[in-house]
């Protein structure tokens, strides 16, 4: 589950091209009326803290939208860390083998906007 989640999380990342220059996370209350949940994100912000803290990332950027604006966008762990340097939000990613990923992402995208159904 937690493989999924941040193969999500950095799916949304990688197809929102934002700029560095977005939004701080929300508060709590802007969150929830945006139709998140504080509690999950949390979880989710916790899984890939423990994701680096056990070594299995290094970093990553975790962006989520909601109708193209930003409720949660940060950056996490180190993007190089032999020189111990900080992940940032506008790092630039060297991406492989995310169709699978990228692909569920595009066709969720599209099913919240009613494009098809599921049955």
């Amino acid at each position: 589950m937690k493989t999924t989640l941040l193969a999500l999380a950095l799916a949304c990342a990688t197809l929102t091209h934002a700029p560095a220059t977005l939004a701080a996370p929300k508060a709590a209350e802007a969150v929830n009326a945006q139709g998140f949940s504080p509690e999950r994100l949390k979880r989710l912000d916790a899984a890939i803290d423990e994701q680096i803290t056990s070594k299995q990332l290094a970093g990553g950027v975790m962006a989520v939208l909601r109708d193209g604006k930003p409720v949660v966008f940060k950056a996490y762990g180190q993007q190089d860390i032999e020189n111990a340097r900080p992940m940032r939000t506008d790092t630039i990613f060297r991406i492989a083998s995310m169709t699978k990923a990228l692909t569920t992402v595009a066709a969720m995208i599209l099913y919240e906007e009613g494009r098809f159904l599921l049955k």
